[in-house]
């Protein structure tokens, strides 16, 4: 059973996501040394603009987990699905994994949580929100956050957001210090934005007291410094919640760069290796394998990406042209798809032009 409403959960996801984007190119630059004031690219991990990091990949396969286990907390098929990112690139942007930190790069290879006291990062932390939406216990909490984080700080302070997220879900009350101190008027000098699990928390919180909307909350989250995603991811989730979906930037989050994903996921339609996604200049359509379908019959100007484990043979819902160029992409029935780029063993990024007829077929790599 999932607690709060849609609404609310696509608010916590893309804002999330955005906070997230805002932040990657800021990563470990010390505060005041820059002002972010947009959606911009590129930065210290030299990514396209709108990029989210492990961040918001994490979040997302836990949220995955979670539908596809009807809202209920299985600590084995998250490992799989984070173990899925890891090695596959699976819920992150055109498949590359660009960041990861050392606490889930070891636990999730290890496959045991680390619990020593330099493990306390705030990698369990930024994938935690789905949890708020789930009847997951406290224990359950403390039980996600230990596949890679398995020590107390780290396991209580994801409780603790659960506990906060939910309040503000369902009852629409926050914590009392965002309207009094200490977070409430705390001066910036004193709030850290280290990678330390509690002060991401309390930076989260304190963007969140001390602005009026959530523009300003991821803001003010970025330009702390240091663990920008981060900071920014966590308070995007809060403030998403808080000031609603609409209350998202639609330019910022156009920016995105891969909404398609975001949605497939909070529609419960992305599966490990088989999410793929057709779109045109003005309509954008989201697929599934095995998903029961009727797309409308023909699309403007479409690109098809598509990604699986298996590089040879996969089926998937794909694009059939009516206007049939020469490339390397053969189709069952005989058509051919012309390439934007040279294919990858996991067949993304290919382009079609004309007007297009769509149907379910079997594609192979020639």
């Amino acid at each position: 059973m999932m607690n709060g409403t849609f609404e609310q959960l696509r608010a916590a996801v893309c804002g999330q996501a955005v906070g997230d984007a805002l932040g990657v190119p800021y990563e470990f630059m010390p505060r005041d040394t820059f002002r972010c004031e947009g959606m911009t690219g590129y930065g210290t991990h030299n990514q396209p603009i709108g990029t989210w990091s492990d961040d918001t990949s994490m979040m997302l396969a836990t949220l995955d987990s979670l539908i596809a286990n009807e809202w209920q907390v299985n600590t084995e098929d998250m490992r799989e699905r984070y173990l899925a990112w890891l090695s596959n690139g699976e819920y992150a942007i055109d498949g590359r994994v660009f960041d990861c930190g050392r606490t889930v790069s070891i636990a999730l290879q290890q496959r045991v949580g680390l619990s020593g006291e330099r493990d306390n990062g705030n990698g369990s932390l930024m994938r935690i929100m789905p949890l708020a939406f789930a009847d997951a216990s406290a224990d359950d909490v403390r039980a996600a956050s230990a596949i890679t984080h398995a020590h107390a700080i780290s396991m209580e302070a994801c409780s603790s957001m659960v506990d906060v997220l939910r309040d503000g879900l369902i009852k629409g009350i926050w914590p009392q210090e965002l309207d009094d101190e200490p977070l409430r008027g705390m001066p910036r000098d004193e709030v850290g934005s280290s990678g330390f699990v509690k002060d991401t928390y309390e930076a989260a919180l304190w963007c969140l007291a001390n602005t009026d909307d959530y523009a300003s909350c991821v803001l003010a989250a970025v330009n702390l410094g240091d663990d920008t995603d981060t900071t920014a991811a966590v308070a995007g989730y809060l403030a998403g919640i808080k000031y609603g979906f609409d209350a998202i930037p639609a330019q910022w989050l156009r920016y995105c760069a891969d909404v398609s994903l975001l949605r497939m996921c909070l529609d419960g339609r992305s599966r490990r290796g088989i999410k793929a996604l057709a779109a045109s200049s003005n309509l954008l359509f989201l697929y599934a394998m095995k998903m029961a379908s009727t797309p409308p019959s023909t699309v403007r100007t479409p690109c098809l990406l598509f990604s699986t484990i298996t590089p040879k043979h996969w089926t998937l819902p794909c694009l059939v042209p009516l206007n049939i160029a020469e490339n390397s992409l053969l189709l069952d029935a005989h058509h051919r798809i012309p390439l934007a780029r040279r294919p990858d063993c996991f067949g993304r990024g290919y382009a079609a032009s004309g007007g297009q007829r769509l149907r379910r077929i079997r594609v192979r790599i020639v």
